[in-house]
């Protein structure tokens, strides 16, 4: 073992490639142009951490023989800790100023993921629940890569001491190559696999994140050895991993599909540069000299507070001021240097480098463990608080508005991302003498409990054909939460048009969602006026009728949340959450639909805007009612009160009391 022992541990190099991964990171979430693959320095920072703890591990070995568990984790603690903390306090402080209690009691459990070190699972499932708020938005949303690394400090050390006890210690280098390799192969293939189909979790999780610090683990054995690199390949490498690691921040996007393959630039981009930058700094010369530079050390000293401050400081900045100007963008930068200074400066430095902690494993680590229960506590008891304000009878109502979804998320009658198939979904009368269709995605949905409470009034029949982020209008879709092509969508309408033709029904009632593509967009506008028409034309010849229903709409802020700010504010509910207008863009979709139904016979179209909000500005509250229980969907009680109206649209012109109640008109008056 005593060929596996690295030099050098202060390595300027890499305090300067964490100054690049960390700014750009900042420049990418700051949203100032440029970088659109600025993600990619989490990727860097991975390789950092392999090859440095693996490289620490080795020491140890070559030294002693073996590892202190507590040792380690202790410095880990000390490191990473305090500064963690002070951030993750100071941001439920601040969370708690600034959301209501509804918000509180979400936030909460993201606090509580993140001090207990399971934030990337607990955001990997939010970005895959459909019926989760905006997970973007979340100040502790970019936690994830924290708990990715820290566990991989939990697991590390045990496979670096499983393998030295697998055989002879002289063998222990090869043994430790092959598990390296093979964690790269087997972590990188389930990348891949995950990246494909769900990619969120490929993206959060730990496994496929693995062969990242593998890379780095298997440079730090590499170079453990002594091996050294000639001075002009130790530039080629230097200068082709920079171009690799830049590349992809200018190259990739929100689209790229990552961390699969395309995850190893940056990663196999960062390795070159520790590998080529040691020499290069050396010698004063190529990609190590400029990483040593003082302003590149003195970001790279930041690096860890300037990642911790930089995503709260954003998301409240474009909480209290709206979309950011480019000055605003620029000076939440520079307030993000200011945090991480003082955090630096007071926090992280002196608790890092307190004697008296380094002195005994134990004082490290009960320091650890008592900040994870002070921050997990007071996570707890703001949840419990927010709890006890909601149980106040007007934010009963606004939590009940939230957290109640139609019938057909319950009873497994609308499909999730990763669906094809449905159960039959059949609601009313089964033999009932008038059968209805509901199709579309979400915003179909939310129409379920007013045709419910019509067809059960009228004793007749409907199912519910339904699918999250899935219109049914034959449009080709990427799916941002699955971060690739919606092929389950494409497959789901093709199946569910065909079930439609089987059961022939007397009418399908058609809506969607209207941002599947942009108002003013000339180009997608027709697009989807031609993917309405051939949906439609498909359905004419599937059932006796096809209704248009035109998509509702919107506040563009959660209704449910604004209430409950407001009465937590001591403000009027109904003055302080109003739609105050309609954009245009919501009439191009409409107007295109229209132009669509025009073009196919026996169909007919129904807006029930001017019921929903007959005179901008509308309250988000009315008569006691909570019209959204989000950003875009009417709740359920509020959809309810919508069949008289809705029935009076699609039975106009029939040969009925249009002027009769839902429940009053007889079941065998003229079909639709």
């Amino acid at each position: 073992m005593h060929s596996v022992s690295p030099a050098s541990h202060y390595q300027p190099e890499i305090q300067g490639l964490r100054a690049i991964a960390v700014m750009l990171v900042v420049f990418y979430h700051s949203g100032l142009p440029g970088l659109p693959g600025g993600y990619v320095g989490v990727d860097v920072f991975f390789v950092i951490s392999g090859y440095l703890i693996t490289g620490l591990l080795l020491r140890e070995i070559g030294r002693s023989g073996g590892i202190s568990l507590g040792g380690f984790y202790a410095r880990r603690m000390r490191r990473l800790l305090p500064a963690a903390s002070l951030v993750l306090l100071a941001t439920i402080a601040v969370a708690w100023y600034a959301y209501s209690p509804l918000e509180l009691t979400e936030f909460s459990r993201s606090a509580l993921a993140t001090a207990a070190y399971l934030s990337n699972l607990w955001f990997a499932h939010l970005s895959t629940d459909y019926l989760a708020e905006n997970t973007d938005a979340n100040p502790l949303l970019h936690t994830w890569s924290l708990a990715v690394e820290e566990q991989f400090y939990l697991v590390w050390p045990f496979l670096l001491l499983a393998v030295l006890h697998l055989g002879a210690r002289s063998g222990f280098a090869r043994r430790l190559l092959l598990a390296f390799c093979a964690t790269i192969v087997v972590s990188l293939a389930g990348a891949v696999f995950l990246t494909d189909y769900n990619q969120p979790w490929a993206f959060f999780g730990s496994p496929t994140r693995a062969w990242e610090f593998a890379v780095g683990g298997l440079l730090a054995l590499w170079l453990a050895h002594g091996r050294t690199i000639g001075p002009r390949l130790s530039i080629a490498l230097g200068t082709l991993g920079l171009v690799m690691v830049m590349g992809a921040a200018l190259v990739y996007s929100k689209r790229t599909p990552f961390p699969g393959w395309s995850a190893l630039a940056p990663v196999l981009g960062a390795a070159l540069i520790i590998a080529g930058a040691q020499t290069d700094r050396l010698r004063g010369r190529g990609v190590g000299a400029f990483l040593a530079l003082r302003p590149m050390q003195f970001i790279g000293d930041l690096s860890y507070s300037l990642y911790l401050w930089h995503w709260p400081v954003f998301i409240f900045a474009m909480l209290w001021l709206g979309e950011l100007s480019l000055n605003e963008r620029l000076l939440s930068i520079a307030g993000v240097f200011v945090l991480a200074w003082l955090t630096a400066v007071l926090v992280e430095n002196p608790v890092r480098f307190n004697r008296r902690l380094s002195a005994r494993a134990t004082r490290g680590l009960a320091a650890g463990a008592m900040l994870t229960a002070i921050v997990a506590a007071i996570a707890l008891g703001v949840q419990s608080l927010a709890a006890r304000a909601l149980k106040e009878p007007a934010q009963q109502l606004f939590l009940d508005a939230h957290r109640r979804v139609p019938a057909v998320y319950d009873d497994g009658c609308h499909a999730d991302f990763l669906d094809v198939e449905q159960p039959e979904c059949l609601f009313g009368e089964r033999n009932g003498a008038m059968t209805l269709v509901l199709f579309g995605d979400s915003h179909a949905a939310q129409w379920f409990p007013a045709l419910r409470e019509l067809v059960e009034s009228r004793r007749w029949r409907l199912y519910a054909f339904t699918k999250s982020g899935c219109p049914s209008v034959d449009y080709e879709l990427y799916n941002p939460a699955l971060g690739r092509q919606y092929t389950e969508c494409t497959a789901w309408r093709t199946a569910t048009i065909e079930r439609i033709a089987a059961i022939r029904p007397d009418s399908v009632i058609v809506t969607n969602s209207n941002r599947y593509v942009y108002g003013g967009n000339e180009a997608m506008l027709q697009q989807w006026q031609a993917a309405t028409e051939r949906t439609l034309a498909a359905l004419e010849s599937a059932a006796s009728s096809v209704v248009l229903l035109r998509d509702t709409p919107r506040p563009y802020l959660s209704a449910p949340r604004c209430l409950s700010m407001a009465r937590w504010r001591g403000k009027d509910p109904e003055d302080a959450c109003v739609l105050h207008v309609i954009p245009p863009d919501q009439d191009d979709v409409w107007h295109v639909e229209r132009d669509a139904s025009a073009a196919i016979g026996n169909v007919r179209t129904i807006d029930l805007g001017d019921v929903i909000c007959p005179q901008p500005p509308c309250s988000s509250l009315r008569a006691g009612q909570v019209l959204f229980r989000d950003s875009s969907h009417m709740s359920v009680p509020y959809s309810r009160t919508l069949a008289e109206p809705l029935a009076r649209e699609l039975l106009r012109d029939r040969e009925i009391d249009v002027g009769s109640t839902v429940g009053d008109i007889s079941d065998n008056e003229t079909r639709l």
